[in-house]
C-alpha cells in the first residue's frame, strides 16, 4: 500500500472515530515531545503546544495520534462539518511522545434525501514548521452505518491545496482560542 493511500486510510480513520465508541487517554504534557524544527509564527506554536497540553491519542499500528477535535452540528439537521488535527508520533522507550508531522482532516457532512452522507474532506500533512508536505481533496458517499458507496479524490491545483490550508490553519486558530486564559 502507497504512503500516501496509508495516510488517507489513517485520516479516514480519525475523521470517523467521533462517531463510534473509543477508549482514548490523555497524554500528560511532561510526556509531549514537539517537532525539534518549529516555526517562527508565534500562533503556529500555540496551536502545536494547545494540541500537546489539551489533546487525546489514538494509537494506530505503532503510531500516536495526539489530536483536538472541532464538530459543529446545523442548528436544524443532522448536517456537520468535523476537523481534527494531529501531531503524529510514537512512545519512545522512556514513555515519551515523539512529533513526527501533523495531519489535518476537515469535512462537510451533508445527509441527503437518499439517507447516505455526501463528504466534502480535505486532508493535509504538515511539517513542525508549517509547511505543507501532502494534500489531498477527497468526495466519499458512505451509508449511515459507514459503508463507502464512493471514493473520489478530486484534482486540485498546489495553490488551491495551499488556500485550504491556510483556510484551514485559520479556522484552527479560532478554535483553540478557548483554550487559552484571559491576561
Amino acid at each position: 500500500m502507497n504512503t500516501s493511500l496509508s495516510m488517507l486510510l489513517l485520516l479516514s480513520l480519525i475523521g470517523s472515530f467521533s462517531f463510534a465508541k473509543n477508549s482514548l487517554t490523555r497524554l500528560s504534557l511532561d510526556q509531549v515531545q514537539v517537532p525539534m524544527e518549529m516555526s517562527e509564527d508565534k500562533n503556529w506554536n500555540l496551536l502545536i503546544n494547545t494540541i500537546a497540553k489539551n489533546g487525546k491519542i489514538l494509537s494506530v499500528d505503532n503510531l500516536n495520534y495526539l489530536y483536538l477535535e472541532n464538530i459543529v452540528k446545523s442548528p436544524n439537521s443532522e448536517n456537520h462539518t468535523a476537523n481534527y488535527i494531529s501531531i503524529v508520533g510514537y512512545m519512545d522507550t522512556d514513555g515519551n511522545y515523539k512529533a513526527s508531522h501533523l495531519e489535518v482532516v476537515s469535512e462537510s457532512w451533508i445527509l441527503a434525501d437518499d439517507g447516505r452522507w455526501h463528504i466534502n474532506q480535505w486532508l493535509h500533512k504538515v511539517s513542525g514548521k508549517n509547511e505543507i508536505i501532502w494534500s489531498a481533496h477527497v468526495n466519499l458517499i458512505e451509508d449511515q452505518d459507514g459503508r463507502v458507496y464512493k471514493h473520489e479524490y478530486l484534482k486540485e491545483t498546489e495553490e488551491m491545496y495551499a488556500k485550504n490550508w491556510k483556510k484551514t490553519l485559520n479556522s484552527w486558530y479560532q478554535f483553540i482560542s478557548q483554550f487559552q486564559l484571559p491576561n
